[in-house]
């Protein structure tokens, strides 16, 4: 299982500021996603984020069979995208062929 998570806390200001890119990259990634592939975002008042030493905000973490590793790029959505499909959550775009007549 492959999850990219990203840890948010209510009333944080840059949380709130990435939220629309994060929105955006998930409707971007929905249809693409690899099976066994999932987006999460994490409540950190909610949710243990200590357990991933979590201690600002927004954080992002790609979390591969249970192995975490931070994610310090952009937070706009296309470098996201781009990011998780380096790490293979992505399924791969077939190219189209054309017939010829």
């Amino acid at each position: 299982m492959k999850e990219f998570l990203r840890f948010k806390m209510k009333g944080c200001p840059a949380c709130i500021d990435s939220q629309p890119a994060w929105n955006q990259f998930k409707r971007s990634c929905k249809s693409k996603l690899a099976p066994k592939c999932r987006l999460k975002e994490v409540d950190s008042e909610k949710t243990g984020a200590y357990s991933f030493e979590v201690d600002s905000f927004p954080t992002y973490i790609v979390l591969v069979d249970g192995v975490p590793t931070p994610y310090e790029g952009s937070r706009e959505a296309a470098a996201l995208e781009k990011h998780i499909q380096k790490k293979g959550f992505l399924n791969k775009s077939r190219k189209r062929r054309t017939r010829k007549r």
